[in-house]
């Protein structure tokens, strides 16, 4: 069902360990395997930019933040999520910027 989805979706745990990612968010990481041989895996191995960490050390979540992801320019929301049993994921969701409608891109300066 999440391949379904065009945004790039990537979840870890508290270990920093990959729990969740689709074929979208793989694109944009640019990693040609399939999702099920990156769940596990140290997502600083897999993502060593990744600012998800930094949401794990404030508590604070970020919303809409451009990036600059393998020279795609994206819009990320990183998130903190608390599952049932009171664990939290960690979630990244982007999307390609020129994916976004055209009243949600910035204008050239």
């Amino acid at each position: 069902m999440l391949n379904a989805i065009h945004e790039g979706i990537l979840a870890i745990d508290s270990k920093h360990l990959i729990t969740m990612i689709n074929e979208s968010a793989l694109k944009i990481l640019n990693i040609n395997t399939d999702p099920e041989e990156i769940i596990g895996q140290n997502i600083m191995k897999v993502f060593p930019s990744t600012k998800l960490l930094d949401v794990m050390e404030t508590g604070e979540n970020q919303y809409n933040q451009e990036d600059l992801i393998n020279q795609t320019q994206v819009v990320a929301n990183r998130v903190i999520i608390k599952t049932g049993t009171g664990q939290q994921v960690q979630l990244l969701h982007s999307r390609i910027k020129q994916c976004l409608p055209f009243w949600q891109r910035k204008l050239p300066e």
